[in-house]
């Protein structure tokens, strides 16, 4: 389901002064101060808005990567937790009580998906009271409308937050939740708005970038940044045999670390992307063949990392390694 509202059917969500709010109608006083009268409609009545929520909803986000949109878009609109934070390995995590209670509360849950915080998916199986963005689902579905090719239903990587579609798709999608958990909204859609013409300050850096970063090859020793490569013209030449191991957490052989580093010396690549964050010997050996061969090393993280709060940000600062 498209998601994305143009503020005149955010507006018509409510009307004759009446505020929906957590599923609760109620009739508002005309007078309220946080009301504003936008006009009259076909048949004479008042049509209204809500300057800004009456009340926080409880939302929660899995990982701390989508926590900056949620809070840019929905403002005091919500109570933001978020569970897994950068201090953790989201693969691994084992949710508390406190966690589940937090689920068990929520009004919205943000979720990424794709099999990256399957804990949080499986926790909301049986939640009658939680709406639920996936993410990744919402990603393939759009894809999926865009092209009729059943293959991009299917997300081979998690890492989604490296992704300006997946980005653009969550910011549309976050105002229509709050539509129906909040009625309209004049400041959710006003927050809507100033995170999507961000998220399109971002595109169109990235697209200066491209210009002279295209046609470029990289290997990487985790996919955490493809999507972000992807959009700035890059050609992935990573070993099959070693991606595949690390896509699945499992150990690379000795054979395909040895074709790795033979990319790297023998110059085939412009940059080896390391995610810093899974640092080991063997991603340490690659990048000293990388230095020793003068292939430029871009750092990357997987969560966002102590002290960077903000994902567009983020984006927008590693994409700059490259070209700096």
């Amino acid at each position: 389901m498209n998601m994305k509202l143009s503020i005149q059917n955010i507006l018509a969500l409510v009307a004759v002064c009446v505020v929906v709010s957590l599923g609760v109608v109620s009739l508002a006083s005309c007078s309220d101060p946080n009301v504003e009268t936008l006009g009259k409609d076909a048949i004479g009545n008042d049509i209204t808005v809500l300057k800004e929520c009456a009340e926080a909803s409880n939302v929660v986000v899995s990982v701390n990567q989508w926590e900056s949109l949620v809070k840019d878009v929905l403002g005091q609109c919500a109570n933001v937790k978020t569970i897994a934070g950068s201090d953790v390995d989201p693969h691994d995590y084992e949710l508390k009580p406190s966690d589940i209670a937090d689920l068990d509360n929520a009004d919205l849950v943000v979720v990424n998906g794709a099999g990256y915080d399957e804990w949080a998916v499986k926790a909301l199986e049986g939640n009658q009271h939680a709406a639920v963005l996936n993410v990744a689902e919402l990603l393939s579905q759009n894809q999926y409308m865009n092209t009729q090719d059943p293959t991009k239903l299917e997300i081979d990587n998690p890492h989604l937050w490296y992704s300006v579609e997946a980005i653009n798709i969550l910011v549309s999608n976050l105002a229509g939740e709050a539509s129906k958990l909040q009625g309209a909204v004049k400041a959710v859609t006003q927050r809507m708005v100033e995170t999507s013409q961000k998220v399109s300050g971002v595109q169109n850096a990235l697209a200066s970038e491209s210009a002279s970063l295209r046609d470029k090859k990289y290997a990487a020793t985790e996919s955490v940044a493809d999507y972000l490569a992807s959009t700035l013209g890059l050609v992935d030449l990573t070993p099959a045999e070693y991606k595949n191991a690390s896509a699945n957490e499992s150990e690379p052989s000795i054979a395909s670390i040895d074709a790795f580093e033979k990319l790297l010396t023998a110059n085939e690549v412009d940059f080896l992307i390391l995610n810093t964050q899974e640092a080991s010997s063997q991603t340490d050996r690659l990048v000293k063949a990388a230095e020793s061969a003068g292939v430029k090393v871009v750092d990357v993280t997987e969560t966002l990392p102590e002290g960077q709060d903000d994902l567009l940000n983020y984006i927008k600062s590693t994409a700059e390694k490259f070209v700096g």
